[in-house]
């Protein structure tokens, strides 16, 4: 009998000492904070990722909340702490994307261009993040320009010169007078071949239906009557091309002249008082509004006089960082 326990005991120990010498699993949580990351709607979603020998390992969904806290898709708060089930510690580069909603079946429904939104190179065991990482939107706007120029009616948007985008990534121009941003269409970077990024015609008038009832409500009718009044006794320029917002002719956009930039977009709307700005959207968008990633922008003082210019500049807020921890 004491044989036996002896037996038992010495197993017993053995599988203890055996289970303290196993290999570390290493540090397998990713903590994640971001500063000017706009909250996705919709069903859209960030996932992050860590890149471990060449090879993409995510680290998880999530989103940004009302109050700029990260959320699971459900809502929930996460603390910014994702568990990625692997040794992170090899890990050479960290990098968010942005989704469209997950298929019925639960399933990741991206298409074959993931927009890799932010990223940054790891150095013992931290990254910082952002749109110069590397990934597939890596644009800095210091030289792009774009000018405003004020008409009898509205204003025209001209000298558009922007870095050319690629990985689902389009350019979104916007007027804002009282909280209403309008759009006035999406094109491809200055330098961009073709008009293959421009949104299809579908997709723009359903977007422009969106935007038409989110500025019915936010009292955008009252510009537009005012508009329409200074209108009636304005004879519009017949060699300026003329666009409704939201609704874009591609052949225009095909003209592109001799140095690659864009035609002048039109708008109707006077910017007085408000901004005109540009934004960076995914071709798979989350909503009629601008996603917060602003390329260029200016405020148009509300006493500016017609045929006034105002150039538009980068945002030095304009663009989301982001710092990833590996713990």
């Amino acid at each position: 009998m004491r044989r036996a326990l002896w037996s038992v005991g010495s197993i017993a120990l053995v599988a203890l000492l055996a289970f303290a010498f196993l290999p570390s699993a290493g540090r397998q949580t990713l903590h994640l904070t971001f500063s000017g990351l706009p909250t996705l709607e919709n069903g859209h979603y960030y996932e992050g990722w860590a890149v471990i020998d060449g090879e993409d390992w995510s680290t998880g969904r999530f989103n940004v909340g009302p109050d700029g806290e990260l959320v699971a898709l459900d809502g929930e708060p996460t603390g910014g702490d994702y568990d990625a089930g692997i040794d992170l510690s090899e890990t050479s580069l960290v990098a968010i994307t942005r989704h469209p909603p997950l298929d019925a079946m639960g399933k990741d429904s991206t298409g074959p261009v993931v927009p890799h939104l932010i990223s940054g190179t790891v150095v013992d065991l931290e990254a910082p993040m952002s749109v110069h990482g590397g990934g597939s939107l890596n644009a800095t706007f210091t030289d792009a320009t774009a000018v405003v120029t004020l008409r009898d009616v509205g204003f025209q948007l001209t000298d558009i010169a922007l870095p050319e985008l690629s990985g689902g990534w389009v350019y979104e121009a916007w007027v804002d007078v009282g909280g209403a941003a309008t759009s006035l269409g999406r094109f491809g970077g200055a330098n961009a071949a073709g008009s293959d990024a421009l949104m299809s015609k579908e997709d723009l008038m359903a977007k422009a239906e969106m935007q038409a009832k989110a500025a019915m409500e936010a009292k955008a009718a009252m510009d537009a009557k005012a508009a329409m009044e200074a209108l009636a006794g304005t004879d519009q320029p017949n060699d300026e091309p003329v666009a409704n917002e939201g609704h874009h002719d591609h052949s225009a956009h095909d003209a592109s002249t001799e140095s690659g930039a864009y035609p002048a977009l039109r708008s109707m709307v006077d910017p007085r008082g408000g901004r005109v700005f540009i934004t960076v959207e995914a071709n798979a968008d989350d909503s009629p509004e601008p996603y917060g990633v602003y390329a260029l922008a200016i405020e148009i003082p509300s006493d500016a006089v017609t045929g006034s210019e105002f150039a538009l500049a980068e945002l030095a807020l304009g663009l989301p960082t982001g710092w990833a921890t590996i713990k």
